[in-house]
């Protein structure tokens, strides 16, 4: 069995100055909106891309996270290969944290503010703060267990998704017996190939 993992093609989100100055109150806004962020002109086109590349790999299963960008990205491939879109819940991104220690009053680069969020889910934390990476490996176990348990060996599923939950999902299949990471691609609209072994 081979299983493709799409990160979506480039939305307006993507298209943000990590140098720009912003206030923690503004980031907060940015990170809840992530999941309404559009799919850029080159984003659709990269998804158009992928969709043509995948339309040769025989496909028999189609799923995406409920994001925006996901969707949309999804539904290009579905037009391309014939196949629905099931929509799981469990493939939405990894958003970063908002360490609660920042001042809110002070500017800081929008990089450095996906870092500290990112480098705050390493430490344990009260549940209402986030996800920490652990619980992201948690999700992503039981999202594969559950999707593995419907897929038969023919099968050549593709998942649409982010790029925290593919790069975590290679992570995590890395160090899963049975399974072997073929190609990591976490670009816009990038197909990540893993294979049952």
């Amino acid at each position: 069995m081979r299983v493709y993992l799409i990160r979506h093609g480039q939305s307006y989100q993507n298209t943000n100055d990590l140098r720009q100055a912003i206030s923690v109150e503004d980031f907060r806004r940015l990170v809840a909106d992530s999941h309404s962020s559009e799919l850029t002109p080159t984003g659709i086109e990269q998804a158009q891309q992928a969709a043509a590349q995948l339309a040769t790999l025989g496909l028999t299963q189609l799923y995406a996270s409920p994001y925006l960008r996901a969707q949309q990205t999804a539904a290009i491939i579905s037009a391309a290969v014939g196949l629905p879109v099931v929509t799981i819940n469990a493939l939405h991104e990894v958003n970063p944290l908002i360490p609660p220690v920042l001042r809110r009053n002070r500017m800081r680069s929008l990089g450095s503010l996906y870092v500290r969020g990112y480098l705050h889910q390493m430490w344990p934390h009260r549940p209402e703060s986030g996800e920490t990476w652990w619980a992201v490996r948690q999700r992503i176990a039981a999202v594969w267990r559950d999707l593995n348990a419907e897929w038969r060996p023919s099968n050549r599923p593709a998942l649409v998704a982010h790029r925290g939950f593919i790069w975590s999902a290679l992570r995590y299949l890395d160090d899963l017996p049975g399974w072997q990471v073929v190609r990591r691609e976490l670009d816009n609209a990038g197909i990540s190939e893993v294979a049952q072994v």
